[in-house]
């Protein structure tokens, strides 16, 4: 919470005192006056959560959706991510709505009503089918699904597929991880079994009872073969990092060529040629590592012509 956020406390001596506002299990009842939107909307900023708005609107009811989006977006969770999901006998009737910037609407087709009741009855229905669709990608993780292995997770569980490419973390955690992971894969192998994915099968088990205190995202190892997914920025800051290469060998060619080192500018020279084929294989290419590369090579050939005059006229003399 900001801490420069100023707010009364809570307190059952004061607030709404015409209404019951705490349950008989002890959970707050809501109501205007027994709370400070400003402090709710603090807290839940820093946690920015992605918020989901289920809208069934089936054969008349579509008249209401421009109206109850305009309103959404007036005063619906102003500021954070939101995504109106909108279900519809009738694609054509859905408005299209101007919204804020992090907030979306996705238009999905269910079967008509012919009856208003029909339409009631029908709302848990989707909202099943939606709950399961939003956590479709976590079933298509490749966990292991055999009961018999020790690394069995089951569907509809787990937060992340881990890899088993990079992972680290103090002495004493990092013995229980990979003894956990050794441990589960001989008990497997003594059970005539091998999980899905070797030890990264029982990492992923692990983690669903151990959860990590800072997650690597995919930026960290993706492939150089695949299409990289527009939410995974990989071709900014490591280029900026390599433009201190060129830079430093175009401020070199102001000193005297004696200080160049053949050796060094020879390795710069194969080091940049096989990051400019790299930054133009990879999908979508890569021109700004392709650039700070080119610049590198024309810079240390630069250099190298220097040297190679410079120990022929030290030759000569």
């Amino acid at each position: 919470m900001n801490p420069a956020l100023n707010y009364t406390q809570p307190s059952t001596q004061i607030g709404r005192s015409d209404v019951n506002t705490v349950t008989n299990w002890n959970v707050p009842l809501v109501w205007e006056g027994t709370f400070d939107p400003a402090v709710i909307d603090d807290i839940y900023k820093s946690i920015n959560p992605r918020i989901a708005v289920l809208v069934l609107a089936v054969g008349k009811y579509t008249t209401f959706i421009k109206g109850f989006l305009e309103s959404g977006e007036k005063y619906f969770f102003v500021g954070f991510r939101v995504t109106y999901y909108i279900y519809t006998d009738n694609k054509k009737e859905v408005p299209k709505v101007s919204l804020a910037p992090g907030r979306n609407m996705l238009v999905l087709s269910v079967p008509s009503a012919n009856r208003w009741q029909e339409v009631v009855l029908s709302k848990m229905r989707w909202a099943i089918d939606a709950i399961e669709n939003w956590d479709t990608h976590r079933d298509s993780f490749p966990y292991e699904r055999r009961p018999e292995s020790r690394a069995f997770i089951l569907y509809g569980k787990g937060d992340f597929y881990y890899t088993a490419a990079v992972w680290g973390g103090y002495t004493e955690d990092m013995y229980k991880l990979v003894k956990h992971c050794n441990d589960k894969s001989l008990e497997d192998a003594d059970n005539g079994i091998e999980a899905a994915w070797q030890e990264e099968s029982h990492l992923n088990k692990y983690f669903l009872y151990n959860k990590p205190t800072k997650v690597l995202s995919p930026e960290y190892l993706w492939s150089d073969y695949d299409a990289v997914p527009k939410d995974i920025h990989v071709h900014f800051w490591g280029p900026v990092a390599n433009w201190g290469l060129p830079i430093a060998a175009i401020a070199d060619m102001k000193k005297s060529p004696e200080i160049i080192s053949g050796r060094m500018t020879f390795a710069l020279c194969c080091y940049s040629l096989l990051f400019m084929r790299f930054a133009y294989k990879v999908q979508p290419r890569n021109w700004l590592l392709f650039a700070c590369h080119i610049t590198n090579e024309s810079a240390q050939l630069v250099q190298a012509s220097r040297l190679i005059k410079y120990n022929l006229e030290k030759k000569s003399s």
